[in-house]
């Protein structure tokens, strides 16, 4: 059987009553206000379990450990490859720098040959810390030789003159080749080189 209260209670405090109500009231409401703003705060935040993004998001850099983001730069940098073609007279010796490739480079393979045409080429390649290329004679009775610590020799002529080099250094936009001369080579070695960031 449901209450039916038959008459309010002759000592009850309707003003009290009123303004408990009110201020339960505006209590509502303000929590009410707070959950609405911090619903919608939440609904712009990306959620752990997974999400899509409607912007871009910024990063503070690149990663530092595996499992970190990578901006599109770094990915660009990273997987940047560059050719480029040079020359070099085997008559002298010393250092030559090749800029232009727009990357630090991280790994060189290197293919040389004379212009003109040469019996003699090789294939190396470089990381700065491991040198090694392998040379070919071309033509009748033709032969592979492994020449570590080395990432390019062009012989010129009799097999005992030729010039070498190695990786000195990976720079910035370029590298930097050490060539050694030895014997009495000449001719001008030409040089392919495909640079990986």
């Amino acid at each position: 059987m449901p209450f039916v209260p038959q008459q309010a209670p002759a000592n009850l405090d309707t003003d009290g009553l009123r303004k408990f109500t009110e201020d339960q009231y505006r209590e509502i409401a303000r929590a009410w206000a707070e959950v609405t703003d911090n619903a919608a705060a939440l609904a712009t935040k990306v959620a752990k379990a997974g999400d899509t993004m409607t912007g871009p998001l910024t990063l503070s850099g690149a990663p530092t450990v595996n499992l970190h983001a990578a901006t599109k730069q770094y990915v660009d940098i990273r997987s940047a490859i560059k050719l480029v073609t040079f020359t070099f007279g085997l008559s002298g010796s010393g250092n030559q720098s090749i800029t232009g490739i727009g990357f630090r480079p991280r790994y060189i393979q290197f293919q040389t040959g004379v212009a003109g045409g040469s019996v003699w080429a090789s294939f190396g390649s470089s990381d700065v810390v491991t040198n090694g290329c392998v040379e070919i004679l071309a033509g009748t009775g033709g032969q592979i030789y492994f020449q570590p610590g080395m990432a390019g020799i062009q012989r010129d002529g009799p097999a005992s003159s030729y010039g070498l080099f190695t990786v000195a250094s990976m720079d910035a936009d370029g590298f930097t080749l050490t060539w050694t001369r030895v014997g009495t080579p000449t001719a001008t070695c030409s040089v392919n080189a495909t640079c990986f960031a």
